[in-house]
């Protein structure tokens, strides 16, 4: 006996030494096809040196990739597995390219069947500790992905159970991909807020929100392995979490102005469980407008609203007493016990939902990845021509007065995502019966059919004065007190009782009826979580301070928008309020959340991280910065982080390659440099809780898009994008999370970019280029192009200025309540600003005489002050003469550290 239990151990003990070097053999070869993967997707895109365009995709899709208030305007890349004979006959050689193998793809395709989720949540086991796994379902818009969720400590992991699915690739570009098993990671120091959610009206489900702007909504089996899952997750260090929107603060917040409808609402959906992650519960905003026929509006004019404090189905009145039978005929039907219809336990006006993955789909039928979506829906179709959505028009009529069984109400991308409205990836919906193809959406006259301004002119109605009056009655209907009960009887506002939380589908015996039921909970639609018990407070009335009668008007067909508050508006005119000549240059003005602006001297850039606020009221901290900088006598970037230190070096460039511009944005977390040769190498840094910068990669991400000399680069954590120019012209726009090429933009002339700005508010970019008139005119006199883009590389317009454009900023005051410009410093001390919808010339501020050319502009955060610093080192500070609680500005000059 004691010689084969010494044999079996000895079996046993090679058997663990060999199963712990196949793990360690698959753990390497996961970490070399990751790293494949990395280099394949860095040097194969459009301006890569291995690029091959056969089989680079061609087709645009929308990037969950959320940004301010959660609007999401980014389009990435994507192959379109649809059928050819969807498309229009001109767009079809786009598929080709999805026939194709991508470049290099055999290097990190594992054909291994073995290397399954079984071996991966070994391999964890074995590498960290799991504090916690139970089985969960990834739910996305396309379908659920089940598998294992494990929280460990430093990551949060999922492993799908069949991670050959394509599904799983979405989900893994939002964390690490951990590419052995089709696992993917997020960083548990990367969560931002983490939410308990419904899912099918049962409380089992956890939404997550990371920093870079991706939410993921996991659903467990029961809501007890969900409140355990939440409750071990929320004792983890999660040191960049916030606190959740809170209800009471964001109502007082919206009574006293200081938030706006679209951000009230937005915090409504969120708080009440809506998710983009769900089509059940998409998030539901209210039609705002009645009028899409005339060729001008007035927002002042009430006549053109919807009514609020009614449904949409009986918006007209003649339809309410279809509705109010049709409740008490089931009313009666149920009472006298006939089981007409045996599924119905409770009346009901509507038989449909305003919100559901129906009308989420008929909206955005033309937005990939949502296309492939509805053809499922469809059961692999269109809908016919005339039922698609082809017109704002027919959509109110139907909804508001013709039809008896649409009652939807709008989701958000009507306020901020004009490419939904548009067929740009040319699919074939057919022709209408009045001999009209579908194609883009019909828009009003009013906005001159142009998706862009309608999207912004609709915003601003959501603004309105009118509308801020009357949205409490919606929210009554939706998320408040009308919402069930009596109320909702009396407000003819009672849907089928599928819709509604608090049914429990498990106690019904029969299994038939049981089914019938849960097919209904997916697909009719979910009422929000009632947030409000008794009806919602209104506004407190703000006294509006008389402003100039000549204002400009925005666009010509839509009276009544407001150009804001910020200095410099046409309603606010500035006036010098401080001027001071320095010692030294300001080459650069950045402006802080904590109302201060930095001055920064020539070839220097901040690297800056804020302290985490406990509420929406909280102000901001800075918690750590340092100054990076460098010459181009020796080729070294230094870094200085105290003032009494001098400059630590901290990277040594190449003397045939120097480096050209460097960037850093407030709480980016990311240093990049830009060099003579046209590469970026980009640097991750982190700030510790004692204020330390330390840069946390080894090895930096090289970037490789431009051929000649980086000329500008700029961020914007906002929306997770990074821009950058070089001296051929060539803009090009890079994911902030991923490092990833995106896109790039081309100017036919090749003019060398000098500036570049993005809107922190819209996402569009501002780019000038440097024209030389030498060769037209024999003058030597240069003069300025200031281009727009869309954060999608549509264009907006282009200005040309005689004079050289030497500085450029964007206001970034709120949407929808603003119309925000772009401030152009020129050679001889002008200021321009130009309307951000339009680049219509807004108005001109003059510096004053002997100041030469501005350099640097910026806005204070809170708007309330223009900056400008000039060649001969003075700095301008401008403030508004309406004195709306501008305070005092606060400049820092860093010059002299």
């Amino acid at each position: 006996m004691a010689i084969t239990r010494t044999v079996v151990e000895e079996q046993n003990r090679e058997r663990k030494v060999l199963m712990e070097r196949l793990k360690h053999s698959r753990a390497l070869e996961a970490q070399a096809m990751a790293k494949w993967r990395e280099i394949a997707r860095r040097l194969t895109h459009e301006r890569a040196p291995w690029h091959f365009p056969d089989s680079y995709p061609s087709s645009w899709e929308l990037d969950p990739t959320e940004g301010p208030a959660r609007v999401r305007i980014r389009l990435q890349r994507c192959h379109l597995s649809i059928d050819q004979r969807f498309f229009l006959n001109e767009h079809t050689d786009k598929l080709k390219a999805t026939k194709l193998d991508a470049p290099l793809s055999y290097l990190f395709t594992c054909g291994k069947q073995d290397a399954n989720a079984t071996a991966l949540i070994e391999r964890l086991h074995t590498t960290e500790r799991i504090r916690k796994m139970s089985q969960a379902r990834v739910v996305t818009p396309q379908a659920e992905l089940p598998g294992e969720a494990l929280i460990g400590e430093t990551c949060f992991y999922f492993v799908p159970d069949n991670p050959d699915m394509p599904l799983h690739t979405d989900i893994a570009l939002g964390g690490l991909d951990l590419a052995m098993a089709g696992g993917t990671a997020w960083r548990l120091e990367d969560i931002r807020e983490l939410h308990r959610r419904r899912y099918q009206l049962q409380e089992r489900a956890i939404e997550i929100f990371l920093i870079t702007g991706r939410t993921y909504l996991l659903a467990f089996n029961s809501s007890k392995e969900r409140d355990e899952f939440a409750l071990e997750l929320s004792n983890c260090n999660l040191p960049r979490r916030v606190p959740g929107d809170d209800l009471g603060e964001a109502l007082a917040l919206w009574r006293s102005g200081a938030l706006t409808n679209w951000e009230y609402v937005t915090c409504l959906n969120k708080l009440a469980g809506r998710s983009y992650n769900d089509l059940m519960q998409y998030p539901v905003f209210p039609f705002v407008l009645a009028d899409y026929t005339s060729e001008t509006i007035d927002l002042s004019n009430p006549k053109i609203y919807r009514n609020f404090k009614r449904p949409m189905a009986v918006q007209d009145k003649k339809n309410e007493q279809h509705y109010v039978n049709n409740y008490n005929y089931l009313k009666q039907a149920l009472s006298e016990g006939l089981n007409l219809v045996a599924l119905n336990q409770e009346p009901f006006h509507y038989g449909s939902h305003y919100s559901n993955s129906g009308t989420v789909l008929h909206f955005l039928v033309r937005l990939p990845p949502f296309t492939s979506m509805f053809l499922n829906y469809q059961d692999d179709n269109f809908d016919i021509p005339d039922r698609t959505f082809h017109a704002l028009a027919t959509t109110w009529r139907l909804t508001s007065c013709d039809s008896t069984t649409d009652v939807k109400e709008l989701i958000p991308e009507f306020f901020y995502l004009p490419e939904f409205l548009l067929n740009f990836e040319g699919f074939n919906f057919g022709v209408r019966q009045n001999g009209n193809r579908v194609g883009d959406v019909e828009l009003p006259k009013w906005c001159g059919g142009d998706a862009r301004l309608f999207i912004l002119a609709h915003r601003a109605a959501l603004e309105s004065e009118i509308v801020r009056e009357v949205l409490p009655f919606w929210i009554d209907l939706v998320f408040g007190f009308r919402q069930t009960g009596r109320p909702a009887v009396e407000a003819i506002n009672v849907f089928h009782p599928a819709t509604y939380y608090g049914f429990n589908v498990e106690q019904i015996a029969d299994p038939l009826e049981r089914q019938a039921w849960e097919t209904m909970v997916k697909t009719y639609g979910q009422t929000p979580a009632q947030l409000f018990r008794a009806s919602h407070p209104l506004p407190i009335q703000n006294i509006a301070l008389a402003g100039p009668t000549n204002i400009p008007y925005v666009i010509e067909g839509v009276e009544g928008i407001r150009w804001g508050n910020y200095v410099g508006a046409p309603t606010n005119d500035p006036v010098i309020c401080w001027k001071h000549k320095h010692r030294a240059l300001l080459a650069s003005l950045i402006p802080l959340s904590t109302g201060d602006v930095f001055g920064l001297p020539n070839c220097t850039t901040l690297i800056l991280a804020y302290s985490k606020g406990a509420s929406m009221l909280s102000s901001t901290s800075v918690l750590g910065a340092a100054l990076a900088s460098w010459h181009s006598t020796d080729g070294i970037a230094r870094l200085k982080t105290k003032k009494e230190q001098p400059p630590r070096p901290l990277i040594k460039s190449s003397g045939l390659d120097p480096i050209t511009v460097m960037k850093s944005s407030p709480d980016c977390g990311q240093f990049w440099i830009g060099y003579m040769s046209g590469r970026i190498v980009v640097y991750a840094c982190t700030v510790g809780t004692t204020g330390k910068i330390e840069f946390s990669s080894p090895s930096p991400s090289v970037l490789l898009a431009h051929r000649k000399r980086v000329i500008a680069i700029e961020l914007s954590r906002a929306f997770s994008i990074a821009v950058s120019g070089d001296n051929e012209g060539v803009l090009v726009i890079w994911d902030l999370n991923s490092l990833i090429y995106v896109r790039s933009i081309t100017k036919e002339q090749g003019h060398p970019v000098s500036l570049i700005s993005i809107s922190e508010t819209l996402g569009d970019i501002a780019v000038v280029y440097q024209l030389s008139n030498l060769l037209i005119t024999n003058t030597g006199e240069n003069r300025s192009d200031l281009k727009v883009y869309t954060i999608n590389a549509r264009s907006v317009g282009v200005v040309s200025s005689r004079r050289r454009i030497t500085a450029l900023c964007y206001s970034n005051a709120v949407e929808g309540v603003s119309i925000n410009v772009i401030a152009a410093g020129l050679d001889n001390g002008v200021i321009r600003l130009w309307s951000s919808w339009d680049l219509r010339l807004v108005r001109e501020i003059n510096s004053g005489k002997g100041c030469g050319a501005i350099i640097a502009i910026t806005w204070s955060c809170d708007q309330h002050h223009l900056y400008a610093a000039t060649e001969d080192c003075t700095v301008i500070i401008w403030e508004g003469t309406r004195k709306l609680n501008n305070g005092t500005p606060k400049f820092v000059n860093l010059s002299t550290l």
